[in-house]
């Protein structure tokens, strides 16, 4: 038993994959696929030291029984739901205690929200002031199902200026709806 193909290897959530296993063995000498043999396809977490109380699932497989076609081939659709990163894939014949492994990577979907994270440390004094004169302040960028996302985004922090002062804002520009950017786009 082995997984021959698996399209495509890498998805973003949202998307499947195709995942074909071949079952072959000696029929009158000849090495060939075998016709008619349930292979259970299952997608599991890559970890090995999952305590047996948790979930070892990763997203599903559809159908997760299959009958090998006369060539020996059986396919199986992968979906991940919510989760990110590696899904290990898992077609066996639990009879005969045949199986094969492979992994899909699972990418996350696309950013819908940014989280400011507090510092724990925000209290600020001006330069000289004696006190902190910076703070390190952290965004996390994910998407709707809370996973980080995989692609790179610019986040941009200003401090506007007082509103209303006296006279011209020392700078920027006196336009807030660009303050707040998100990947280059105003927000």
């Amino acid at each position: 038993l082995e997984i021959t193909s698996i399209t495509p290897e890498a998805i973003s959530l949202g998307e499947e994959s195709i995942i074909t296993a071949y079952l072959t063995g000696n029929i009158d000498g000849s090495s060939a696929g075998i016709e008619g043999q349930y292979i259970h396809f299952e997608s599991l977490l890559p970890s090995e030291d999952i305590s047996s109380d948790e979930d070892q699932n990763f997203g599903i497989m559809s159908p997760q029984y299959v009958k090998t076609d006369q060539n020996g081939l059986a396919q199986s659709t992968f979906s991940p739901q919510n989760q990110t990163g590696y899904a290990k894939i898992r077609a066996k014949i639990e009879e005969e205690d045949l199986s094969a492994e492979t992994y899909v990577q699972v990418f996350s979907g696309d950013a819908i929200s940014l989280e400011l994270l507090i510092p724990s440390n925000n209290e600020l004094m001006v330069t000289g002031g004696g006190g902190n004169e910076t703070v390190t302040i952290t965004a996390e960028i994910k998407d709707g199902f809370g996973n980080y996302v995989n692609e790179d985004y610019a986040v941009v922090f200003t401090i506007p200026c007082p509103f209303p002062i006296d006279g011209s804002c020392p700078v920027g520009d006196g336009d807030f709806t660009n303050d707040i950017m998100l990947n280059g786009t105003p927000s």
